[in-house]
């Protein structure tokens, strides 16, 4: 039973995710930069929901919480500033969800029983996660007690950790577990609820594949000079009023700034040369070259044979490693901004592909995984020392159960390239075999309890390939340096501090942002620049903020924009909302040129235009002329033959629409087909999907962790 390795390893994935079992970590994230203490905040919330608070202190203890979590799933001691950024911001989406739903739950009276909790855990049918690493792989079969067993040991001290480490793991996996089941309980409701009125279900049914063709008249808003056209403040005003929804906006900033970037000197850059110089005299005298690279040198060496290609692509220098003599040194010379001195440490024939053979090995438990691990370590020496065959080896394994799919040919896959995974095991990569010699054994495991020898069975070496180790210095700018950067934009910063003085100067030029969210981390055109991001929220329109050092760069900026989020002000959507009145405007005008006129060769010929034809006109057809205008192919379908329309506004003009014929679409017989594919397929669905946006929407959510990170 993988107990033991998967409640370690698998169980992680639900701390950290809270209910959902799959959500993803580590995308882009933050860099705090340096500056400010968080502790400057002036309050100790980190933002609420719906008026409750979300303290900093309640929003640190979880974000915490899933550090740790987030630490012992992936090995790490370190966690990066773009890792903490995802979670922070994982954190705070979770705070919001648990707030939210247990208002819902609550005013429901949705509960977990106890007599719930233990049916999940140990009743014929447990939850699915339960049954999944509590299953004996011997038998198939869940086996009740190992749970039992697990939960009684909890307090006891073993592989899986300290007693209090597994003892919190196994807290939190059992409320992420009945939150899922509190969730499941909600969208079950949410989803029986859905009603399809049947005269909506008909209507569509009969609206499928039904297609009209239409005689036109088009008046183009273009065709309204917009002099004709007068636009007062109380319209803008009224408009906004009734569009509200058009309109709303989540709050951002724009900045425009100058930006120092710190370049290194001629001092810095003889430096750095120096430095490489003394590395490089301790590299020829030190006893294990690869581990003297890898602590002191920019690049780390991995010991890979490339070919000349590969090799190119890393080195403008690469053909000099195929004519030299091994162990000769090249350098010291600049290549990408780096001192640096390379070796040649090997050189040898590589072949295209290499056949391999494999045996696998399964643990079921940590204390299994380490038996097996030390095994097949043994059993690797013993091949590539020529003691044991990899026949014999098979012989005496290959009968296990996870070794059945290449039983037929006796371990044998086949042949594989670099880079390419075998047909069993992706944890086998073709080209680390190829620095193995033919006749030779490599053993991979992983996280999932998979033990794997895999043996270079056969091989024909066609092509050169090198084995290079560089040892590089980057030219870095040293404090003197640094200061020259800071003092010029600290002088620009006192010569331009308000917004009025904010303006370029000789060799200064601005640069203006695109919106600022408050959670974002990255500026494009900047960087990372998460405390650029918390001033300029800390800040007022008008501000001009002191320089912040930024990824190697001074930045000074002006908060140009500072936009609450939700309905704007007129003025700032002025544009749009100028550019939507003066089309509602002409489109007025136009529909009181056509007036009551139902005769369209006479609207077209008191407005100097034609009557036009469109065919096939349908739910998935609303092209008129050359524009897709879906309000007239939607009224359309609902003119019987012969009918003429109202005047009709589309996206680029007025038009009036007589129906010349139509084809009839879905037999109305349909209709109850249809009503349960919306109603059991595309709507259900859709709730599960959408509700907790809903429930977001409505709800006030105010997030102020700016002031802290």
């Amino acid at each position: 039973m993988g107990v033991i390795m998967t409640i370690r390893e698998r169980f992680g994935y639900v701390l950290v995710g809270g209910i959902a079992f799959a959500i993803v970590l580590f995308l882009l994230g933050d860099a705090l930069g340096t500056g400010n203490s968080m502790f400057q905040a002036t309050s100790n919330d980190a933002g609420s929901v719906d008026g409750e608070a979300i303290s900093y202190n309640e929003f640190s203890i979880k974000l915490d919480k899933n550090m740790q979590s987030y630490s012992l799933q992936n090995g790490k001691t370190d966690v990066s500033e773009e890792e903490m950024g995802t979670l922070r911001e994982q954190t705070w989406n979770e705070l919001v969800r648990e707030k939210l739903l247990s208002r819902e739950f609550e005013k429901l009276g949705l509960a977990v029983t106890k007599d719930e909790i233990y049916q999940m855990f140990f009743g014929p049918n447990p939850h699915p996660y339960i049954a999944q690493n509590f299953t004996d792989p011997s038998t198939g079969q869940f086996n009740g007690l190992a749970v039992q067993n697990y939960i009684d040991n909890l307090d006891v001290a073993d592989a899986n950790g300290t007693a209090e480490e597994k003892r919190s793991r196994w807290t939190n996996f059992e409320q992420a577990l009945i939150k899922e089941r509190l969730e499941s309980k909600y969208t079950t409701l949410l989803k029986q609820s859905v009603y399809v009125p049947k005269w909506y279900a008909t209507a569509l049914a009969g609206f499928k594949n039904a297609s009209v063709n239409v005689e036109y008249v088009y008046l183009p808003f273009s065709s309204v000079s917009d002099d004709q056209i007068k636009i007062t403040d109380s319209d803008l005003k009224s408009y906004l009023n009734e569009h509200q929804a058009e309109f709303e906006q989540d709050e951002y900033r724009v900045v425009d700034y100058v930006t120092y970037t710190v370049v290194p000197s001629a001092i810095d850059t003889a430096k750095a040369a120096e430095e490489l110089d003394t590395m490089f005299s301790l590299l020829k005298t030190s006893k294990n070259d690869s581990a003297f690279i890898n602590r002191n040198s920019e690049t780390k060496y991995l010991g890979e044979y490339l070919t000349r290609e590969e090799l190119a692509a890393k080195s403008a220098i690469a053909d000099t490693f195929f004519v030299v003599d091994t162990a000769s040194y090249i350098g010291p010379y600049l290549e990408k901004g780096l001192f640096t001195v390379a070796k040649l440490v090997d050189r040898k024939m590589l072949p295209d592909s290499v056949e391999v053979a494999v045996v696998n090995f399964r643990a079921t438990s940590n204390e299994q995984m380490d038996s097996l691990v030390k095994m097949a370590d043994t059993l690797v020496k013993q091949i590539n020392e020529g003691t044991l065959k990899f026949a014999d080896l098979y012989a005496t394994y290959g009968s296990d159960s996870v070794n059945i799919v290449n039983a037929a040919t006796n371990g044998v896959l086949g042949w594989v390239k670099p880079g390419e995974t075998t047909l069993v095991s992706p944890y086998v990569q073709g080209q680390l075999l190829f620095y193995q010699s033919q006749d030779k054994a490599v053993l991979f495991y992983d996280n999932t309890g998979l033990v794997q020898i895999a043996y270079a069975k056969t091989s024909t070496p066609t092509k050169v390939a090198v084995n290079v180790a560089f040892l590089t210095k980057p030219i870095l700018a040293g404090k003197e340096t640094e200061k020259i950067y800071y003092d010029q934009a600290n002088e620009f910063f006192a010569a331009h501090n308000t917004a009025a003085l904010f303006s370029a100067e000789k060799g200064v030029s601005i640069q203006t942002s695109v919106k600022i969210k408050k959670s974002d981390n990255v500026i494009v055109g900047i960087g990372s620049a998460r405390e650029l991001v918390k001033s300029a929220y800390n800040a007022e329109k008008g501000d001009v903020l002191p320089p912040v050092v930024l990824d190697g760069k001074y930045v000074v900026a002006l908060v140009k924009e500072a936009v609450s989020g939700g309905v704007p002000t007129i003025d700032e959507v002025r544009t749009q909302l100028e550019l939507a009145v003066k089309t509602q405007k002409k489109a007025d005008l136009l529909k009181e040129k056509i007036g009551s006129d139902k005769d369209l060769t006479s609207i077209a010929n008191k407005n100097g235009t034609t009557v036009n034809q469109a065919q096939n006109l349908n739910l998935n057809n609303n092209t008129v002329g050359s524009v897709s205008e879906p309000s007239v192919a939607g009224a359309s379908l609902g003119l019987a033959q012969g009918q003429v329309s109202k005047p009709i506004v589309g996206k680029s003009g007025v038009y009036v629409i007589k129906i010349t014929s139509t084809t009839p679409g879905t037999l109305a017989e349909d209709a109850l087909g249809m009503e349960k594919q919306m109603q059991g397929f595309s709507l259900q669905s859709q709730v599960e999907s959408l509700f907790f946006n809903a429930l977001e929407k409505n709800a006030e959510v105010v997030d102020e962790r700016y002031k802290f990170y």
